[in-house]
């Protein structure tokens, strides 16, 4: 359930809101009373990333509208790329059929590919085709991309998802919203083809900025770093004397360090036993304990426990694991994206549940594989960079 922050939150919101209109189609003054419900609603509609994602972005949209297929061509590939994982995205009609006469049919074409289960693939066709949508034209999509046309014909001709686009046009009028695009992230509005940096501010006041690794009293830990650093500099995040001895492959030389307090001369080695660093988003409503093996070839195993709805970076010992096998000890279903760095191989793995076309990739950026030994008498705690931002 959705909850509207305070007023103090919102107010640097609600400027941008008024530039905004400018950059948006508008269906004229509401009174008040449209502001009232502040429970924004996926409702049923077509989405990508996880349900549980920290951040649900609800955008209500028009296809004859082009300051839509500004935010669709220009900053939507950019919160993807950004923000994949962490962000789930929801497509609701608003068809402003005063000024755009094609916008109604358009809407309930796209819900008849997506009773075919082909919305997204449509919905792009659509953005592609804005100047010609035209129910001739609307028809002759669902053929290029395999629909059952015949089907896909009888839907539109009947008017079957009317009601299901006057719905959303409804809802998005109690919701406030006076244009499109229109966005909700989470309890915040946005309104217009705002440039991507707006987004992004709004959902990074969502996000957490840092993650907090704690190594116990006398025992090892594996994580990962990303950003500019060295076994010194990690060693000394954990607080002054806490870390005895630090390990750390540098995913960007493919080279091993071994520092030991004290010990200039074993600052390097290349005979660690190799282990590679992960990236894994637990998408459940409970915390995921992934138990990796020990590194260094010892017995037993590493917990590593990632937080609901979090992400976690860290690293396993384990190098014939692939990212898939990775998220699988973190309990069946918890993990929904994997990214695996193959130090043999410097080359990266992403894996997305039920996502078998995305399972590779070379754009994550570099972070680096740590192992640290606390010698101190207390819990040696460091916060350090989340990676992808």
């Amino acid at each position: 359930m959705l909850t509207r922050r305070p007023l103090s939150l919102l107010f640097p919101t609600l400027l941008l809101l008024a530039a905004a209109v400018a950059a948006a189609w508008s269906v004229g003054h509401l009174d008040n009373a449209a502001w009232a419900n502040p429970q924004v609603s996926p409702d049923d509609d077509p989405s990508w990333g996880p349900i549980d994602a920290p951040v649900t972005i609800i955008e209500f949209s028009d296809y004859q509208c082009p300051y839509c297929k500004r935010f669709h061509d220009e900053t939507l590939p950019q919160i993807q790329a950004t923000y994949e994982g962490r962000v789930r995205f929801v497509y609701r009609d608003f068809p402003l059929t005063a000024i755009h006469p094609d916008a109604q049919k358009a809407a309930e074409a796209s819900e008849c590919a997506d009773d075919q289960g082909r919305f997204w693939e449509y919905h792009e066709l659509l953005w592609v085709n804005q100047q010609e949508l035209d129910v001739p034209n609307l028809k002759a999509y669902a053929g290029e991309i395999g629909l059952d046309t015949v089907t896909f014909d009888n839907c539109l001709d009947t008017g079957k998802n009317a009601q299901e686009v006057e719905k959303d046009y409804s809802d998005g009028i109690s919701y406030g919203v006076q244009g499109t695009p229109w966005f909700f992230i989470n309890d915040v509005e946005l309104g217009g083809a705002q440039p991507f940096s707006n987004f992004q501010s709004v959902i990074d006041s969502f996000l957490p900025a840092a993650r907090t690794v704690t190594i116990p009293v006398g025992s090892w830990a594996n994580f990962a770093w990303t950003g500019d650093s060295t076994p010194q500099t990690v060693a000394d995040c954990f607080g002054a004397g806490n870390v005895a001895v630090m390990y750390r492959l540098d995913a960007a030389t493919q080279t091993f360090q071994r520092w030991i307090r004290g010990r200039d001369d074993l600052s390097n080695m290349t005979d660690v036993f190799s282990y590679h660093p992960l990236l894994a988003l637990n998408t459940s409503a409970q915390p995921a304990t992934c138990n990796m093996p020990m590194p260094q070839g010892g017995p037993g195993v590493i917990s590593t426990i990632i937080p609901a709805g979090g992400w976690f970076n860290f690293t396993t010992s384990d190098v014939n694991a692939s990212a898939e096998e990775a998220a699988e000890t973190c309990g069946d279903g918890n993990i929904a994206v994997m990214y695996r760095l193959d130090a043999t191989t410097q080359t990266f793995q992403r894996w997305v549940r039920g996502r078998p076309d995305v399972s590779n990739m070379t754009d994550v950026q570099p972070f680096d594989a740590l192992l640290a030994l606390n010698a101190s008498d207390q819990p040696a705690n460091c916060s350090f960079p989340i990676i992808l931002g």
